[in-house]
């Protein structure tokens, strides 16, 4: 790797330029520091599947129109994960790397590319690179995995024994963007079931280490990954849950000692989805139980009211409701 040149401040990012060093890999931070995800989707001509329903409606004369609409709208998940390994070839160009949060994105063909760079504009920092440098860069950092999108309005009119019907397709995605050192697994948002705090549906970790809901604000999300090794793991903090008390009736907690997590989180999928289960080791075959403590508990940390853990048989705590927790959506 060649050295740093130079380094300068530009209205308080702090950015760094390099020089001689391998194109593709170059691209492929500039992409990430700058979540330049859209751009590459749109360069590699991604698109998500969709599947469309029409519902038709036949009904006798009368004197009035009748309009009605039905929309149904099931989440899409696109997950992007880093790929390890990339051809390294030199480069003379120099580049201006902006320290920004990372994200994946994801990857395609040379050909795609080339068709899409004649109607795409291209963000000034990539705007260097030859076309297959970037879509080397956006082959090798990430590979797209896409769902399907129903969406159905039906429209109809009255009229003598005939059926008039418009329908509607919408397609959406939901991106849950994975960084490059977490570990593999099941991945998704945790979602509370039942709701116990008025649009806190989510668990998410504050800063003091515990597991809590996010009724502090409820449009923030975590993703969460169970592990092979059956750990838990927190993409937010790069870091691991574990529990202190066997017994139970106590707080859980996250760590980035990877050697203090516990190893008894596993998922099982039912018709209900894929849930979160905390074993119980002291005994075959059982389950801690998990309850949510409610905003009017005042028990709470900095991002919403504390989640507990319990044996099978042990009572719950005043205030704290019974939940369990499934990934949504999953991967």
């Amino acid at each position: 790797m060649s050295s740093i040149a130079n380094t300068y401040a530009n209205n308080g990012v702090v950015a760094a330029t390099y020089l001689g060093y391998n194109a593709t890999f170059a691209a492929m931070r500039i992409i990430e520091a700058n979540s330049y995800q859209p751009f590459c989707s749109s360069l590699l001509s991604y698109t998500t599947s969709t599947v469309t329903q029409a519902k038709t409606t036949t009904v006798q004369q009368t004197t009035s129109t009748v309009f009605t609409t039905t929309t149904t709208l099931v989440a899409s998940t696109t997950y992007y994960k880093h790929k390890r390994s990339v051809p390294m070839k030199r480069c003379d160009h120099d580049h201006n790397l902006e320290f920004e949060k990372r994200q994946a994105a994801p990857s395609g063909s040379a050909a795609t590319t080339t068709a899409a760079a004649s109607t795409l504009s291209t963000p000034s920092p990539l705007a260097t690179f030859a076309a297959t440098d970037l879509s080397a860069a956006c082959s090798g950092e990430a590979t797209p995995v896409s769902g399907a999108v129903t969406a159905t309005r039906s429209f109809t009119t009255t009229a003598p024994q005939s059926t008039v019907t418009s329908t509607v397709t919408v397609t959406s995605k939901t991106v849950i963007s994975v960084a490059s050192s977490a570990p593999s697994g099941v991945v998704g948002y945790l979602r509370i079931t039942p709701e116990v705090n008025t649009g806190a549906d989510y668990v998410v970790s504050d800063a003091a280490g515990h597991m809590t809901d996010n009724s502090k604000n409820t449009t923030y999300r975590e993703t969460h990954i169970v592990t092979s090794s059956n750990q838990l793991y927190s993409n937010t903090h790069n870091s691991y849950y574990y529990y202190k008390t066997p017994a139970g009736n106590d707080l859980l907690y996250w760590t980035t000692a990877t050697k203090t997590a516990s190893t008894n989180w596993i998922t099982s999928t039912s018709s209900n989805g894929t849930e979160l289960l905390m074993q119980d080791t002291r005994t075959a075959g059982a389950y801690y139980k998990f309850c949510l403590k409610t905003n009017a508990s005042a028990d709470a940390g900095s991002t919403g009211t504390h989640f507990y853990y319990l044996n099978a048989t042990a009572g719950y705590p005043t205030n704290c409701t019974s939940v369990r927790l499934f990934f949504e959506p999953t991967s």
